[in-house]
């Protein structure tokens, strides 16, 4: 099955020529202009990696969409930008992209980021797995807290929110359910129903 890449870029132009190449390369692509638009697809198509345009036309730059992105999915972002101004650089640092190609870009220098933009992406889920095999970083209130897969319950969906529900507490995440189990990542939770 091929990745699938969303590409997120407000320049017709730029945006045909970035998917054009990206299907020539055989991923799936899914193209956007804006960051609403981003958001929205973000959660249909469900991206394995996302090329984002720092400088989109709309209410939010590609960072804020990012930033969006980061609390509500597990998904790698390439940033584009044919500015290299150190303050939005400093900004985009923050959200910690899985890299970034200045504009205009070649053909091999795209394929070259990709590549590297999704085994450094492997490495560090497997990384993770490692380290967490059998407990979860969760956020608990202003502070995070080390819980073990044997203390959970169960989970529940509640739109952009889910529950991780124990005997002790319930662990409200704002984040939704899919990106919780993303980051349990393991065979013993299984999604049994939309919101369980």
């Amino acid at each position: 099955m091929a990745k699938r890449i969303l590409v997120v870029e407000d320049n017709d132009l730029n945006r045909k020529l970035f998917c054009d190449v990206l299907r020539s390369q055989g991923y799936a692509i899914e193209p956007c202009a804006d960051g609403l638009e981003a958001l929205d697809k973000a959660r249909g198509f469900v991206p394995n990696l996302i090329i984002m345009d720092i400088q989109l036309a709309g209410a939010m730059d590609g960072i804020s969409v990012a930033q969006v992105i980061n609390e509500n999915f597990s998904i790698p972002i390439i940033y584009l930008s044919d500015h290299v101004d150190k303050t939005l650089i400093e900004r985009a640092k923050q959200t910690f992209p899985a890299s970034y190609l200045q504009k205009p870009f070649n053909e091999g220098e795209l394929v070259r980021v990709l590549e590297i933009a999704f085994t450094n992406w492997q490495e560090r889920k497997e990384w993770h797995r490692n380290i967490l095999q059998n407990h979860i970083f969760i956020k608990d209130g202003s502070s995070y807290i080390k819980l073990a897969y044997n203390d959970i319950i169960y989970l529940q969906a509640d739109r952009a929110y889910c529950s991780i529900v124990t005997e002790q507490k319930t662990f409200i995440q704002s984040n939704n359910m899919s990106y919780v189990l993303g980051q349990l990542n393991h065979r013993d939770f299984v999604q049994v129903h939309r919101s369980y």
